[in-house]
């Protein structure tokens, strides 16, 4: 057994059965491997459906195997014994997996072990008039298919396994990661690496971070720094697992000379790394590792990146040695400032009692004359500040309606383009999508844009559906769960209320100039008359008593109320009375334009509370205001917002399965 990974912890995230060969590769060499498939790959069982896509194969002209999971799920459907297709393989493994299986493999590319390689084969160079069949797993990517399509042959699918995320990490390796105890990971696809992304978090998703990756494919190395990996990624020189193993040994035996040594001394030369040719009939290379989205394996392998025994490479993680006495000493820092903040908080809880008494006595001492000071000044203020809101609000209805408009030409503009784009001779049909992708971007960006900053559902509704037409229009199965996303979020923006705005605002309008139609509770009192009129033919002496007595009894009167009773006003009090009034309705307007629902609800409670003290309930404009007011206050001006933002991060989290390598 040697040594040259004596002490290195390595996850294996190949599929199970895959995952065999790698860890006892790594275990071979001294190191220690867990497994965990990333990527679960499971072979369909409804042949019938199969058949039924395929049809009669013998109707075919050529038949693509794109990995060794294809071969060994889809070989059954190929006849061993003519008449039958051209068989073709995508890579040497997936060339002795046919072998294997009994059926020889007639088309292979000379050079290399990708889709490109394979198509620069002369059979591949004018397919009119000619049927092929790719084997794959569901939901593949279509690029290979598209290009025989774009050389004129007809283009069939037998997907006959499935591949699937699993639920949850597994307890032990979410535990070795969280204690920062794996040393390295492998992943031969993005999927496999966004699916392991996705599944840690906190402490384990650090772990996972810290760890050294080690791919065969420059693409995946991208999409690792992109997720926030601190070592740039290790790319071996082929996807089998001599290779990755071997890329490990060199990068470990760098970082730790005295295994360098003993494995020099055992004839093993770090720069040294097996051939496709060479190597023996393993189940891994790039057309045994697959994506989401993606059967086909990556199409720039590295072939500068084996590190020379004195060449310098990124280091393995450090190991979280004082996580718990950290931990401790925070919690014990953070117990200290919550008694400081409590003690804090008590002394500010005395501090605002005493405040309040003392503001609620000043205001008792405020003279009336004062009062109405204040109030003019204020009257004169909320004015300024009622043309300066109504001023912003027209500006912002009329930027909404600029990027409406904006958006409209947008949208023509694209489709002009979009038309141009397709009569342009040549054009790939890879630069169509990724456009297509650029333009779901940005419909998404902008619909998220007005929801959040605009609150307006109708705009963003229509950026989402402009989305999902582009998204139809690429037809690819690697996006169900965008446009799955996409659907529940158009359903939300349709369900949103959509309160009657405009009518709310002429009613407040209407509400305001009757104002001063309303009568008050007090008036200011009429001059003192007699009520009771002369009685012809009474005496001189009975008249002055008669006036006497109704005198005193219009000037005295008792009365037994337990209600409290409603001050005199002045002439200015009612005049200031009435213009706060039309003031607070006024401002619950303003507040219904800008969607401020707080503001809005209280200017109404304020305004219905001063028509039922200061003016006469039982008069029929009286109770018909209120009455108004009380039902507008019930109205829902702001509704809760859905939040649409779920489709761009799908959206964008999809990019890593269009870079994705065969798996």
């Amino acid at each position: 057994m040697g040594t040259e990974l004596d002490g290195l912890t390595v996850l294996v995230t190949r599929p199970r059965h895959q995952a065999g060969n790698m860890a006892r590769l790594i275990e071979e060499r001294g190191g220690t491997a867990l497994r965990f498939a990333a990527l679960e790959i499971e072979a369909r069982d409804d042949d019938s459906e199969i058949r039924q896509q395929i049809g009669d194969i013998r109707d075919y002209d050529i038949a693509i195997f794109i990995s060794t999971n294809a071969v060994e799920n889809g070989v059954r459907f190929v006849p061993q014994d003519a008449p039958r297709p051209q068989i073709a393989a995508i890579g040497p493994s997936t060339a002795r997996a046919l072998a294997d299986a009994g059926l020889p493999c007639d088309i292979r590319a000379a050079h290399g072990f990708t889709s490109e390689a394979l198509l620069r084969e002369p059979v591949f160079g004018d397919l009119t008039g000619k049927r092929l069949v790719i084997f794959r797993g569901r939901g593949g990517r279509a690029i290979l298919g598209r290009e025989l399509q774009n050389r004129g042959a007809d283009v069939s699918y037998a997907e006959v396994y499935t591949r699937d995320r699993p639920d949850e990490l597994d307890d032990e390796i979410a535990v070795q990661l969280a204690a920062g105890n794996i040393d390295a990971v492998t992943a031969t696809s993005a999927e496999t690496l966004v699916n392991l992304y996705e599944l840690a978090d906190g402490p384990t998703l650090d772990g996972l971070l810290a760890a050294q990756l080690v791919t065969a494919s420059e693409r995946v190395a991208k999409k690792a720094a992109a997720l926030g990996f601190t070592h740039a990624a290790l790319v071996a020189p082929g996807p089998d697992d001599e290779a990755l193993v071997e890329t490990l040994s060199n990068w470990h035996g760098n970082t730790h000379p005295a295994v360098t040594e003993r494995s020099m001394t055992n004839n093993v030369q770090p720069d040294e790394t097996p051939t496709a040719e060479t190597l023996p009939a393993t189940d891994a290379d790039a057309d045994a590792v697959e994506t989401a989205d993606n059967d086909e394996p990556a199409t720039e392998p590295a072939t500068e990146h084996v590190a020379e025994p004195d060449t310098v490479v990124p280091t393995a993680p450090v190991r979280r040695g004082g996580t718990l006495f950290g931990l401790l000493s925070i919690l014990l820092s953070i117990a200290a400032l919550a008694a400081v903040a409590w003690m804090w908080w008590q002394q500010q809880q005395q501090d605002a009692v005493a405040t309040t008494a003392l503001a609620t006595a000043n205001a008792e001492v405020a003279s009336l004359e004062q009062q109405i000071s204040e109030l003019s000044g204020k009257l004169d203020e909320s004015t300024s500040r009622t043309s300066q809101l109504l001023g912003t609000s027209g500006r912002v209805a009329a930027e909404i309606e600029d990027v409406q408009d904006s958006l409209a030409t947008f949208n023509a503009r694209v489709q002009g383009v979009e038309k141009s784009i397709d009569d342009v001779r040549g054009v790939s049909a890879t630069a169509r999508d990724n456009w297509i992708r650029a333009e779901t971007e940005y419909f998404l960006q902008a619909a998220n844009s007005r929801l959040q900053f605009a609150r307006d559902p109708d705009a963003a509704l229509a950026a989402l559906l402009a989305a999902d037409d582009r998204l139809e229009s690429l037809g690819d199965p690697a996006l169900f769960r965008v446009r799955q996303q996409l659907a529940a979020e158009i359903e939300a923006l349709r369900a949103v209320p959509r309160p009657d705005i405009e009518g709310i605002a002429h009613t407040l309008n209407g509400l305001a100039r009757r104002v001063e139609e309303l009568p008050l509770v007090n008036s200011t009192p009429e001059p003192f008359s007699s009520g009771d009129p002369e009685v012809e033919g009474d005496s001189a002496l009975d008249k002055a008593k008669s006036a006497v007595f109704g005198a005193f009894s219009d000037m005295i009167s008792v009365k037994r109320t337990d209600e409290e009773a409603t001050p005199l006003l002045s002439r200015d009090e009612e005049f200031f009375l009435r213009r706060n009034l039309e003031l607070q309705i006024q401002t619950a307007r303003l507040s219904l334009l800008r969607g401020d629902s707080t503001n809005y609800r209280e200017s109404l409670r304020t305004a219905r509370g001063w028509i039922t003290t200061h003016f006469q309930t039982d008069a029929a404009a009286v109770e018909g205001a209120i009455q108004t007011l009380t039902r507008l206050e019930t109205e829902e001006i702001a509704p809760e917002l859905p939040d649409i933002s779920g489709s761009l991060r799908q959206l964008r989290l999809s990019g890593a399965t269009t870079d994705g390598d065969a798996a």
